[in-house]
């Protein structure tokens, strides 16, 4: 699937073969961020950049039909 503008990918998902996030793991970051984890700690722990893990919070990457985390507090 391409999006019709230029230079913007559609968002991630956890279809992609080579994800190093799954469902269960995407929640347990949620989990972590409730209680107060840093970014740069639940990165380390799931083997993924310090971006990724601001982008599952904003909802940007695999969206799974959940409030960001500042949202949901």
């Amino acid at each position: 699937m391409r999006s019709s503008v230029k230079g913007h990918k559609p968002p991630k998902s956890f279809k992609s073969l080579s994800a190093k996030l799954n469902e269960d793991k995407v929640e347990e970051i949620y989990i972590e961020l409730r209680e107060g984890t840093s970014y740069k700690a639940i990165a380390e722990m799931f083997d993924v950049s310090y971006a990724t893990i601001q982008n599952v919070n904003s909802g940007k990457y695999f969206k799974i039909g959940r409030a960001t985390c500042k949202e949901r507090m």
